[in-house]
């Protein structure tokens, strides 16, 4: 058997549950919902309601790594990088 075989092979037996290519679960706490002309319509706390809110695992693209530049993920970041504001 080659290294391909059975790497393939190997690739089979993962779990179902994993994320689809180019894609990883992330923690997600609000969702900016923008109206057809790009305005901000409203923003939806995604947060369970427990003791601690935490928030939401969700399916998003792949995250960037950023060492240096800009390099935005697709339709989702942290409030410092996607709104420019930060809590200080």
């Amino acid at each position: 058997m080659n290294i391909l075989a059975a790497l393939a092979r190997a690739y089979q037996h993962l779990p179902d549950d994993r994320p689809p290519y180019e894609f990883s679960y992330n923690k997600i706490s609000f969702c900016v919902v923008l109206s057809p002309d790009g305005s901000v319509t409203k923003v939806k706390d995604l947060r369970y309601r427990d003791k601690k809110r935490t928030p939401q695992e969700m399916l998003v693209p792949l995250e960037k790594k950023r060492t240096s530049g800009i390099a935005p993920n697709f339709f989702w970041g942290n409030t410092s990088f996607v709104l420019g504001v930060t809590a200080d």
